[in-house]
């Protein structure tokens, strides 16, 4: 039996996601005609990441390259990225090269996680605040009392805030934009959000090759829209994976990385925490059109988190292991619900991170 259902909720969101499929079919098609041109080559990164061979770090390059070959076999890949204690172990680029920069849809909302514990971090904004109180508009489907946890744990809606999961990539989750902007004004700050991002996640993580979908320098599009590459991605999972720090200044202080990889609101969603998705042993799990019990991947480490985009953008984050891997690209094969892909990228590189016998 599938260890899923698709109840009311999902099936209403579904049919209203089936005409969208049509047209991402059509879009993920064009970008890679098109748009992975060198005319959109990012620039490489002034603190390239340090290099070893897989064998340095106990890995080994044959199997890599043997899950590098499964993974392309899935279909409108662009990228499969290893990182193994913090040096880049392996990369294979099926379309392009490590400049090349792809639409990642929802690994935004983990981009924005980490701005979000920048800001907490820094002392401009306390997860506790009410939206209403930093002057946000809430949007319609919102309920007053929402505090920015709730944003961040896509758990704002409802009869009161916290009690049941709503995935958004629309207005809702939109608002932690001007969530930011609001905290930004309010301590003082000259500079806009797409600059505070620029100069206190961006530059620091070294994320040259990543862009904001921005409305304008004061909102930025939280639910989708962020352009990156494969090892700008994996910075992403590597600060996470440090517990918010890199080549030694702490840009995220350690106990929001821990609330961010942890269920934020388990009896909603086991498996979400702040816009992160958590491989632990769960009662129940709700993704976009997906519900189910158990872990995300079965089989995987229950300590992974990851990232999840549509069209197959994901960054797979192991602690036990010391590692960090990033596979994108448009693989949409009539899914809407990116886990199935999630899962089948795993399969085909878990036996070259020691996860299959």
């Amino acid at each position: 039996m599938p260890d899923y259902r698709v109840d009311g909720m999902a099936a209403r969101m579904t049919a209203r996601m089936t005409s969208r499929a049509i047209f991402f079919k059509a879009w993920a098609a064009l970008c890679f005609v098109s748009g992975f041109s060198s005319s959109s080559q990012a620039q490489e990164s002034s603190q390239p990441w340090l290099k070893q061979s897989p064998e340095e770090q106990g890995l080994s390059q044959m199997v890599l390259d043997r899950a590098a070959e499964k993974v392309g076999k899935i279909g409108w890949r662009q990228c499969f990225v290893v990182i193994k204690g913090g040096h880049l172990v392996y990369e294979h680029y099926y379309v392009g090269n490590a400049q090349t920069p792809v639409y990642a849809f929802s690994l935004t909302k983990s981009y924005v996680s980490a701005l979000i514990g920048v800001a907490v971090t820094e002392g401009l904004l306390s997860l506790d605040e009410r939206l209403i109180d930093l002057g946000v508009p809430l949007a319609s489907a919102m309920h007053s009392q929402t505090r920015v946890r709730h944003v961040l744990g896509q758990v704002s809606e409802g009869a009161e805030p916290g009690l049941a999961f709503r995935y958004d990539s629309g207005e809702v989750v939109n608002t932690l934009s001007s969530v930011l902007t609001s905290a930004l004004k309010r301590a003082g700050h000259s500079e806009s959000l797409v600059d505070y991002a620029e100069h206190h996640l961006f530059k620091p993580l070294g994320l040259t090759s990543t862009q904001w979908d921005a409305i304008s320098p004061n909102q930025i599009r939280v639910g989708y829209g962020i352009r990156t590459t494969g090892r700008d991605a994996a910075r992403l999972g590597q600060l996470f994976l440090n517990q918010g720090t890199w080549q030694g200044q702490t840009l995220i202080d350690a106990a929001y990385i821990t609330q961010a990889t942890q269920p934020s609101f388990p009896s909603a969603n086991g498996s979400h925490g702040y816009l992160w998705w958590l491989n632990q042993q769960a009662e129940h799990w709700i993704r976009p059109v997906m519900t189910g019990a158990g872990q995300l991947i079965p089989g995987a480490p229950t300590d992974m988190f990851m990232a999840t985009g549509m069209t197959g953008n994901f960054i797979y984050v192991f602690p036990t292991q010391d590692m960090v891997v990033v596979s994108l690209g448009h693989t949409l094969n009539w899914r809407i619900e990116s886990l199935l892909t999630a899962r089948e990228i795993y399969e085909a590189f878990a036996e070259a991170i020691g996860q299959k016998g």
